[in-house]
């Protein structure tokens, strides 16, 4: 269909499907997934966070589902989060805890800067259909704001060779903390 209106379609689709701009197409499963902050926001800003990391399958929230995550920064020497502030954090279900990483410090090497991710593994293929994060404590629009605002989304099914399935790129997060953006 091209133009304005509505467009119905009739019949039946075996399978989970989605709509991906003008076509229908079956919507990927993967065993892995990230979510790789390549930059946060703030002219001051020494650091990332967020509160929380949802992945979505339709109404679902299939975060929880997973076997495990992983971060980067358990084998990077040059990352930096304090105890209460781990990676664990923004999969844990609360808004009122978060996760904190130093690596976008201006003193930090730029190549550490892409390696501010967060590996959520499941034990069988999950689909994964939408996602969001939520903002943690530092203000938004202030020159110390630590909210991400260039990131990607990221399917594997080997958890060596990814698939982006999202890339934003100056993205402006919400004024109000601990909500989701």
């Amino acid at each position: 269909k091209e133009g304005s209106g509505t467009l119905t379609m009739n019949g039946s689709l075996d399978g989970d499907f989605v709509l991906s701009g003008a076509a229908v197409c079956r919507a990927p499963t993967y065993r892995h997934y990230r979510f790789v902050v390549l930059r946060a926001c703030g002219s001051n800003c020494n650091s990332m966070e967020f509160a929380e990391l949802k992945l979505m399958d339709g109404d679902e929230d299939v975060t929880g589902k997973c076997s495990g995550f992983s971060s980067t920064q358990a084998n990077n020497a040059d990352s930096n989060s304090p105890t209460a502030e781990q990676p664990k954090y923004a999969l844990d279900g609360s808004l009122s805890t978060k996760y904190l990483d130093f690596r976008c410090a201006a003193t930090k090497a730029a190549a550490n800067k892409g390696l501010i991710r967060l590996q959520i593994d499941y034990a069988q293929p999950q689909r994964v259909t939408s996602y969001n994060w939520a903002t943690s404590n530092m203000g938004a629009g202030t020159k110390d704001s630590r909210d991400p605002t260039d990131w990607l989304l990221q399917g594997s099914d080997d958890g060596e060779t990814w698939v982006t399935l999202d890339k934003r790129l100056n993205f402006t997060a919400p004024t109000a903390r601990w909500s989701w953006a």
